[in-house]
């Protein structure tokens, strides 16, 4: 009688039966992963296509790589409210064995508007704007005149996905209280705001739903943004008013952006597309023989 030998080969069980899991099943592990957050103030966004091994995510002037195995790779913006940079945080899921890998990070991903928001916010309050009518109650301080005040607006934002309407809403209560409250004239103040005069989609008004800035700041029907929020019209703009004011002259500053920390006290602007280095704002300002000027960053 011929006797038979019964091999049993064993193989490793994945999580599915071809080594691979979907995009849905890689929500589903996240989900659980993040079990707890539920009632918090944060976005979830999930990129809708596989990424290769290592690929680099570009996050405004920086990079993230992600890990060393196909994945499908989601985003959590820990402080949706607040300006960049802050923590948040990346997860790959390794698209064969469903392995989840964190790598906290301080930067958006370029294109946000690419990537699938996957939660809803608690709804905000509705927001009430100021009322900045022309009333004359408020006077410039001794020897000022609005004929010797001049003012600069910056705001970058980086790009349309990252450029929330809160900072258009800023500009425009500075502007109109410049106007309106402290009767500076249209041609004494400087605007870059995001790409300017550019009619393309450059603001989030609501998660993922963007429009184009509307030109006019104080709702007077004029157009009010000049320039696009960059190096060379900041250059530009210093260039101009270091041969209009002296000593005499006011100069008011507001900046409102993303920002970030290099090392130490060394810190950067981001504008429209790029980074400006605070030694590099300085010596724009230092242009302007101004007799006073004042400077607000937000």
């Amino acid at each position: 009688m011929k006797k038979y030998l019964l091999l049993c080969i064993l193989f490793p069980v994945f999580y599915n039966s071809f080594g691979q899991i979907s995009i849905s099943e890689a929500t589903e592990l996240i989900s659980g992963y993040i079990k707890g957050a539920e009632g918090k103030d944060y976005r979830l966004y999930q990129y809708p296509e596989k990424l290769p091994p290592e690929t680099k995510i570009l996050t405004f002037d920086k990079s993230i790589t992600s890990i060393s195995f196909d994945s499908w790779a989601f985003f959590i913006d820990k402080y949706p409210l607040a300006g960049w940079s802050h923590p948040c945080t990346y997860l790959f899921v390794n698209s064969a064995t469903g392995k989840i890998t964190e790598k906290n990070w301080v930067l958006p991903p370029n294109r946000l508007d690419k990537w699938l928001l996957l939660n809803k916010m608690k709804e905000q309050q509705e927001v009430k704007l100021f009322d900045f009518t022309r009333d004359g109650s408020v006077s410039l301080r001794s020897g000022l005149t609005p004929s010797n005040c001049y003012a600069v607006i910056i705001s970058g934002g980086y790009n349309m996905a990252n450029n929330p309407k809160r900072y258009w809403n800023d500009c425009s209560a500075i502007y109109s209280a410049l106007v309106n409250i402290y009767n500076y004239s249209d041609s004494h103040i400087y605007t870059l705001i995001s790409d300017g005069t550019n009619p393309a989609n450059d603001r989030e008004i609501a998660p993922q739903v963007y429009d184009s800035s509307p030109l006019d700041l104080d709702g007077d029907g004029d157009d009010d943004i000049q320039y696009s929020a960059t190096k060379s019209n900041i250059s530009s703009v210093f260039n101009t008013l270091s041969n209009i004011l002296d000593e005499d002259d006011y100069l008011y500053i507001f900046v409102t952006d993303h920002g970030d920390q290099e090392s130490g006290q060394d810190v950067i602007l981001y504008l429209w597309g790029e980074t400006m280095r605070d030694d590099q704002f300085a010596s724009e300002v230092d242009k302007v023989n101004a007799g006073e000027i004042s400077i607000v960053m937000e």
